[in-house]
């Protein structure tokens, strides 16, 4: 027994050994002569000689020593105290107080309100009183002392300023705590909880707009859903954050309405008529936020809901931030293993144990940030539920919660913003992958086919492992035209600004003109829904040893061997990614990297139109200029490749394309070698008297008999706009009278669009140099028009939605009638 008592006795000194340890002490451990006696009604206390506090503080850290240092009442709370108490003594100056002492209080108020006394003079916790009137005692005491100090008085005096008497006058400490709630809590949502959730807003709606064009799969359940882009998903966590905010800002009238005028129970007992509406007002100009005081002081002394409601829509935020951190870590997962659709910048090494590995730490900080907010949260609600009577007696702990979560949200959006959000990057190559590997854009055929035999695709693809298309066809449901068609037509843009093939300036602005007036809108509006993603501008850069190099009479030469390479390499990309390839230029010279690029995605198997004023089948040995805008044609024709000498630096592009895949449309200034070429090797040419004599559809049928007889082949469009007449599209540097309308352009688009096998499109030379503001605007809006009739665009228009005539409605009076 004697043993067991022994080892207790241990335990407990051992227990108590290591609570003094990692508990700090909070008053100032001095020898005799660094104290000063003071007396409260409870008797004689040792206060430390450089302590502003007094003998009611001293005494609250032995009764409430609970936490330590780490507990401490939150400094936005002692900060709002002093705000108050310099509000109330210049008030109570304008009711009779001396103004020497009012002045005083108000010089040691705005050391308060620095924050200059904070570290050494406000030692108590927030596990107190539940009013929180030690606290309004420690400010009493200290703001006391140093306005004594301030009119060379001896500190602990009482004289000439009295803690309860002049800084405490017309107050109780049951109206200034839940006062210096409301300014802490205010002033903390305006300074830290609003900027951070609008810098993280702006920053994931940068991200919404960059990612618009990224078409991805999207998931329900965790399961494969049907498409959206990326853009559509960061703007849901855009509108989570803006209603986060705007839920905030609703809760502030009423956090704005001020106890202070109250006292004791509600009813302002010991206090001046317009001291409440004065002091209100006084506070509203030190803070700069619109305070009032509160309609009903008997609800702001005994309940706390503004600050429950606060609370609540913080814990709103947080559940928005743990299911914006968990999406984005979730989607960055990998990088090898994972979803990986998002790579997200690296800050720091992730493991101690695995090299290279690297860690969503922002986006875990964040998800255990919304944790503790919740958790604050029900404490909150709780401390908010007991309000006993005419006094709430949780309001330390719950003033001390909901700035706690303020400041949290607050610093945690702006580091996730920083180190996170600002640096994410799509992996465009993954999600495209696991896009065209998803079973449920079987959706898309539902409309044609039904659910049942949508369903049965999907479940034999799945099984089988093999693609929609294929299993499609499989089972005798489709064909593949219909497939294609019916499943939606994907689009990528890419923009090559580039004028060096030819001499004019101006060209380059091309691709940037077709997009700003509205390219991408007029797509959308296509019924079908274009799938549309945007590639940007092709940049390029010249090799070192290719900068040395010249060919006679080929102009700029270098340039157009690296950008057309760099065409090449995008376009089949582009194209091998399931896309129609919309090239914008940009000088015509681009075509040889179109066509090349066209042809390393699908092998041999494309026919080209040309669609120009021009054949541009030039060599450097017969052009008169020198300029290759005249020469992609003689580039890429096989049959022609005996006429060009060694072309370095264009190992790359073989011509390989046979002259009999190729027609051209809307000829009318052909030079005599280029007649010479057409005549002698026996080129399909349709000129404008042809046009003229048969009509574009009878045109285009010819062309495409003759290029693809068995219409079995990926079709290259390449479409100068100066084919077009001057009069319709004057803004482009070798217009010549006489060309297409811009009714034969569309028609002759129309007409390759109900192949359904346009593979490219180059739309090039349009200048928005050359012309006035409204010659431009015609020429781009006719490209614009050409590119929607490629990829389906009707002039007949489109039927409702609903297929059905909305009815009349009428007033009642015509009812009655």
């Amino acid at each position: 027994m004697a043993f067991s008592r022994l080892i207790a006795s241990r335990a407990s000194h051992g227990a108590k050994t290591l609570l003094k340890r990692y508990q700090k002490p909070l008053i100032f451990r001095a020898t005799m002569a660094d104290f000063r006696i003071e007396k409260d009604t409870f008797g004689e206390l040792k206060v430390p000689s450089d302590k502003y506090y007094g003998a009611q503080t001293v005494r609250s850290t032995i009764n409430f020593a609970i936490g330590g240092e780490y507990e401490r009442m939150p400094y936005p709370i002692i900060t709002a105290m002093g705000i108050l108490k310099k509000a109330a003594a210049e008030v109570n100056k304008d009711y009779g107080l001396d103004p020497k002492i009012a002045e005083a209080i108000s010089k040691a108020c705005d050391e308060v309100i620095s924050g200059k006394l904070y570290c050494d003079h406000f030692p108590l916790v927030i596990w107190q009183t539940g009013s929180g009137t030690q606290s309004n005692m420690n400010t009493n005491e200290v703001v006391s002392n140093r306005a004594i100090e301030i009119l060379g008085g001896k500190l602990g005096s009482k004289t000439p300023v009295h803690p309860n008497d002049h800084v405490n006058k017309s107050q109780s400490s049951n109206d200034t705590f839940p006062t210096a709630m409301h300014i802490a809590v205010a002033m903390e949502v305006e300074h830290t909880l609003l900027p951070g959730l609008q810098m993280l807003g702006d920053s994931l709606d940068k991200k919404a707009k960059e990612f618009k064009d990224i078409i991805k799969i999207g998931r329900t359940h965790t399961q494969d859903a049907v498409p959206l882009s990326l853009g559509q998903e960061f703007s849901g966590y855009v509108t989570q954050v803006r209603f986060g905010i705007d839920r905030i800002k609703t809760t502030l009238p009423r956090l704005h309405m001020l106890a202070l005028g109250g006292t004791a129970v509600g009813t302002g007992l010991n206090t001046r008529k317009g001291f409440a509406e004065k002091c209100a007002a006084k506070i509203s100009e030190l803070t700069g936020l619109c305070f009032v005081t509160a309609p009903n002081k008997f609800e702001a002394l005994a309940c706390h809901d503004a600050l429950v409601e606060v609370s609540g829509a913080l814990n709103v935020i947080a559940c928005s931030l743990m299911k914006i951190a968990n999406d984005i870590r979730f989607l960055a997962s990998g990088p090898r293993c994972g979803l990986g659709e998002l790579v997200l910048p690296e800050n720091e090494p992730g493991s101690s144990i695995m090299p290279g590995k690297v860690n969503p730490t922002q986006c875990e900080a964040v998800t255990m940030v919304a944790a503790q907010v919740m958790g604050n949260h029900v404490a909150t609600t709780i401390g908010g539920s007991n309000g006993h009577f005419e006094l709430n007696v949780f309001k330390p702990m719950m003033a001390a919660n909901v700035l706690r979560s303020i400041r949290l949200i607050g610093d945690s959006c702006k580091s996730f913003t920083i180190h996170c959000v600002d640096g994410i990057q799509a992996d465009r190559e993954r999600i495209d992958k696991l896009l065209h590997e998803s079973l449920m854009l079987v959706t898309a055929l539902n409309p044609h086919i039904g659910y049942d035999k949508a369903a049965q695709i999907a479940k034999t693809a799945h099984k089988e492992k093999s693609t929609l298309k294929a299993t499609a066809i499989k089972l005798g449901i489709l064909n593949e035209q219909q497939f294609n068609d019916w499943e939606g037509c994907k689009v990528g843009l890419l923009g090559v600004p580039f004028e060096k093939g030819q001499t004019k300036k101006g060209v380059a602005a091309g691709p940037e003109a077709i997009r700003k007036l509205g390219l991408v809108e007029r797509l959308e509006e296509i019924e079908g829904k274009l799938d549309i993603k945007d590639y940007g501008d092709v940049c390029y850069k010249i090799a070192t040893d290719l900068k040395e190099k010249d060919v006679p009479n080929m102009k700029e030469y270098a340039h157009i061997a690296a950008c057309n390479q760099q065409v090449s390499k995008t376009v089949e990309k582009i194209i091998n990614e399931g896309r129609i390839c919309v090239t914008l230029g940009g000088d015509h010279s681009l075509g040889v990297g179109t066509v090349d690029g066209h042809i390393k995605a699908k092998g041999e198997n494309i026919c080209v139109l040309w669609i120009d004023a021009h054949p541009d089948l030039n060599t450097n040995k017969t052009s008169s200029t020198g300029n290759v805008h005249g020469m992609p044609m003689a580039l890429l024709a096989k049959e022609l490749s005996d006429y060009w000498p060694y072309l370095p630096g264009m190992d790359w592009q073989k011509p390989v394309i046979s002259l009999r895949h190729i027609a051209y449309i809307g000829l009318r200034s052909v030079d005599s070698y280029e007649r010479l070429v057409i005549d002698k090797l026996g080129i399909n040419a349709f000129g404008m008297e042809d046009i003229e004599n048969y009509g574009i559809r009878t045109i285009v049928d010819m062309a495409l008999n003759k290029i693809d007889p068995e219409s079995n082949k990926s079709i290259h469009v390449s479409f100068d706009i100066d084919s077009l007449d001057s009069l319709e599209a004057p803004s482009t540097g070798t217009s010549v009278r006489g060309g297409m309308t811009l009714r034969e352009g569309i028609q002759l688009m129309e007409i390759i669009h109900q192949t359904c096998r346009l593979g490219a499109l180059d739309v090039v030379e349009v200048n928005p140099s050359i012309g006035s503001e409204a010659d431009v605007k015609r020429t781009v809006d006719a490209a614009i028009h050409v590119i929607a009739a490629a990829l389906g665009h009707s002039r007949r228009g489109l039927s409702p939605r609903s297929g059905v005539l909305p009815l009349q409605t009428f007033p009642p009076k015509y009812q009655e009638i």
